[in-house]
C-alpha cells in the first residue's frame, strides 16, 4: 500500500507501527505548520476569526482531519472494528470527565493491540500473514 492509499483512503488496513508513524508525523506537521502561520499572523489580525491567517490555519486544520480519519479507520479495520468506531473514540474523546477513559480505551486499542491475524472483512493481512494458522506451522 502506498502512502498516497494510507493517508486518503478509508480502504484497507494499518500495522501499529504505520498508524504511530503517520499520526506523529501528522502531529509534527500540525505543530510546524501552527507556529509558521502564528508568526506569520501577528501582523495580520491574530487570533481574530475574520482574519486572513486564522482562515488559513482552520482550513489547514481541517485538511489534516482527513488523514488522521483515514489511518485511525484502516488501523480499526486492522483490528476487524469497523471504521465507525474511531468515530465514535474521536467524539467521546470530547466528552467531559468521560472522555480521558474513552480516549485510553481508544489509545491500547489502536496503538498498542495487535491487529487481526490473517485476513479478515477488510482485507489483507499488512503484516503478508497469510491465513495459514500456528497449528499448521508447527504441526
Amino acid at each position: 500500500m502506498t502512502w498516497q492509499n494510507k493517508l486518503f483512503s478509508f480502504q484497507g488496513r494499518v500495522t501499529r507501527k504505520d498508524y504511530w508513524l503517520y499520526h506523529l508525523g501528522l502531529i509534527l506537521g500540525i505543530v510546524a505548520l501552527s507556529i509558521g502561520i502564528g508568526l506569520v499572523s501577528t501582523g495580520l489580525g491574530g487570533r481574530d476569526p475574520e482574519s486572513p491567517a486564522f482562515v488559513v490555519a482552520a482550513v489547514a486544520f481541517l485538511i489534516c482531519l482527513w488523514p488522521f480519519w483515514a489511518v485511525g479507520v484502516k488501523r480499526c479495520h486492522d483490528r476487524g472494528k469497523s471504521g465507525w468506531w474511531y468515530l465514535g473514540w474521536s467524539v467521546g474523546g470530547a466528552i467531559p470527565y468521560v472522555g480521558f477513559l474513552i480516549s485510553l480505551w481508544a489509545l491500547v486499542e489502536l496503538g498498542f493491540l495487535d491487529g487481526t491475524q490473517g485476513a479478515n472483512e477488510y482485507g489483507p493481512s499488512p503484516k503478508g500473514i497469510g491465513d495459514t494458522q500456528v497449528a499448521d506451522v508447527f504441526s
